[in-house]
């Protein structure tokens, strides 16, 4: 797609209407307890598009919530329930532990050792980080000069 082909007009409230997305989801934290404070939002999205018509701004909102609502959305939304995996702490079983209790036997140290071995660390010159200096060279300009207006 050409740059100029771009109509200023649909890219601004495209992302006016991002951005009044964007307002109606930080306010909200659990969507299963969630009650939008539909004055409040109005006036957010008010702010961040002056220039929509209350009409406009009004469905914009409504359009929002009621896609936050939906399927997949809402289900990603919710409060995890007590039986999801997250929420539940696990235990090591006894057998991994050693007899006193204060380190791990054999058989702990056999499962664990995969997933906690080894270390990727950067080579070290005078006790600092050596990161590579990485170089790109320049590439020519394939693009002609543009104007975002």
């Amino acid at each position: 797609m050409k740059v100029d082909a771009v109509d200023p007009l649909s890219s601004r409230n495209a992302m006016a209407y991002g951005s009044i997305a964007h307002a109606v989801c930080e306010s909200v934290e659990w969507i299963d307890e969630w009650h939008p404070d539909e004055p409040t939002l109005v006036a957010r999205a008010t702010a961040l598009a002056p220039f929509f018509t209350a009409e406009k701004i009004q469905a914009a909102v409504a359009h929002v919530v009621k896609q936050l609502r939906a399927g997949k959305i809402a289900a990603s939304l919710s409060r995890p329930k007590d039986s999801a995996i997250a929420v539940r702490e696990r235990f090591l079983p006894a057998s991994f532990m050693s007899a006193d209790r204060w380190g791990i036997s054999a058989r702990g140290r056999s499962y664990l050792s995969p997933l906690i071995e080894g270390e990727a660390l950067p080579p070290f010159r005078h006790g600092l980080p050596a990161y590579p200096d990485l170089q790109f060279p320049s590439v020519p300009r394939r693009l002609g000069g543009f104007d975002i207006r």
